[in-house]
């Protein structure tokens, strides 16, 4: 959970792609050579139910991403526009000393 930030969508997401492109490649391959064709369309199936999940993941992380990277950098723009404010403004006084 800590990899994803706390973000339990994309942990969720990233475990049932990789659950289930790992269970439906394996029964895809055992129905292939078994010759068992319920097994072989379920392990199809699951398999490409792991690729929408992985298709998902990728899409929820990227938008994450993205929306994460603007608002620091709206964060950045406020912090420099305040420092410039600041500036013009003379914050810096400098104390007088009174010989």
């Amino acid at each position: 959970m800590l990899l994803f930030e706390g973000e339990p969508l994309l942990f969720t997401l990233f475990g049932l792609s990789v659950l289930s492109l790992l269970i439906g490649g394996c029964m895809w391959g055992v129905g292939t050579d078994t010759n068992d064709h319920p097994r072989y369309v379920a392990g199809i199936s699951v398999f490409f139910f792991g690729t929408g999940c992985c298709v998902c993941f990728i899409i929820v992380f990227v938008y994450k991403h993205i929306k994460k990277m603007r608002i620091r950098k709206r964060d950045l723009a406020e912090v420099v526009r305040l420092q410039n404010e600041f500036a013009e403004n003379e914050g810096f006084v400098e104390e007088q000393e009174d010989d």
